[in-house]
C-alpha cells in the first residue's frame, strides 16, 4: 500500500501541473528509499487516487524505458521524473533539434542542452547524463532531486523552447557558450539549489532527495 505522504506529494504536484494551460502530464515518478513509485498510464490527474500510483517491481522496469532509466544506479541522485507534452516543447520535439540554452535559468536548471532521445532506456540515459531534460518525440522528460525541482525544470524548459521557437523568425536565439553554461549549472547544483532545498524544507531535505 502506498504511503500517504508519497500519495499527497504526487497528488499536490499533479494538480499544480495540470492547472497550467496546455500542460498535458502523462507520468510522474518519484524515488523513496530506493523504491520507485509511478503513476499509472491511465491515471486521471484531476482526481488522482492512491490506487493510481504503484510501486514498480523489476518486471515493470524491464518493459518500461522510463522506469528502466530511473532504476539505474547511475541516476540515483534523481528523485523525481515528469513525462509531459507542452506546446513549445512539443514543437522542439517534432523538429528533432537540440535545444541549446540561451537563457541563464535553462543553463542553471536544465543544462547547456536538452537533446533528443529515442523511446528506449539506453537513449534516455545518454541524453540525461549531463542535463535535467530531454525530448522523446513530442514528449519531454524532465528530472529533479525532488518533485519541486522537476516541476520547475518543466516550466523552464517550456519557456526556453518558446524563446527558441519565437526567435526563429528573427534569425534564431543567441546560445550561451558551452563553458559558461556548464559553469552556471555546476554552481546552481552545488550552491543555490541545495540552499533552496534546505529553506523550503525547514532545514531538512525532502524525503525524495537523494543528493
Amino acid at each position: 500500500m502506498i504511503d500517504n505522504n508519497i500519495y499527497e506529494t504526487v497528488r499536490k504536484y499533479a494538480e499544480m501541473l495540470i492547472s497550467k494551460p496546455y500542460y498535458n502530464v502523462y507520468r510522474i515518478l518519484i524515488r523513496e528509499d530506493r523504491h520507485i513509485w509511478s503513476t499509472k498510464d491511465n491515471a486521471d490527474f484531476h482526481r488522482l487516487l492512491p490506487e493510481d500510483i504503484f510501486c514498480a517491481a523489476e518486471s515493470d522496469q524491464e518493459k518500461d524505458p522510463l522506469l528502466e532509466f530511473f532504476a539505474d544506479e547511475e541516476f540515483f541522485d534523481i528523485g523525481a521524473v515528469i513525462l509531459s507534452v507542452t506546446p513549445y516543447c512539443a514543437r522542439i520535439g517534432r523538429s528533432r533539434k537540440v535545444l541549446t540554452a540561451s537563457l541563464d535559468d535553462m543553463a542553471q536548471i536544465i543544462g547547456w542542452q536538452a537533446r533528443q532521445a529515442e523511446n528506449s532506456a539506453a537513449s534516455i540515459k545518454q541524453a540525461l547524463k549531463d542535463a535535467a531534460a530531454c525530448f522523446v518525440g513530442e514528449a519531454s522528460v524532465v528530472t529533479g532531486r525532488n518533485l519541486y525541482e522537476a516541476a520547475v525544470a518543466l516550466d523552464v524548459l517550456e519557456k526556453s523552447a518558446e524563446v527558441a521557437v519565437r526567435a526563429e523568425a528573427l534569425g534564431g536565439a543567441e546560445p550561451l557558450a558551452e563553458k559558461e553554461a556548464r559553469y552556471m549549472r555546476t554552481h546552481y547544483m552545488e550552491k543555490y539549489s541545495k540552499a533552496e532545498q534546505a529553506f523550503r524544507s525547514g532545514g531538512r531535505t525532502d524525503k525524495c532527495v537523494r543528493r
